[in-house]
């Protein structure tokens, strides 16, 4: 899998009503029968604040260590506390 549950992602490309650039975060992901992802998009609407993405249409912003202290890594290699 390319992404993990809470990683912050951008959506590259426009999608579902979605412009290009908007973060959201994996909440669900998806293996078969094609890797996909459940992304909550927290300022949208409730009713349509999950969509379905695939690897390609997203770019990571920041990635779930699951390590000790909970801490997210930056794509660029930073940390966050």
């Amino acid at each position: 899998m390319k992404y993990h549950f809470y990683d912050v992602v951008r959506l590259k490309c426009p999608k579902d009503g979605l412009v290009p650039g908007v973060e959201g975060t994996i909440v669900m992901a998806y293996e078969f029968p094609r890797e996909g992802y459940d992304v909550e998009f927290s300022d949208l609407s409730p009713e349509c604040s999950v969509v379905t993405l695939f690897p390609e249409e997203l770019a990571l912003v920041a990635s779930s260590d699951g390590g000790a202290g909970g801490q997210r890594k930056e794509s660029g290699g930073g940390a966050w506390s």
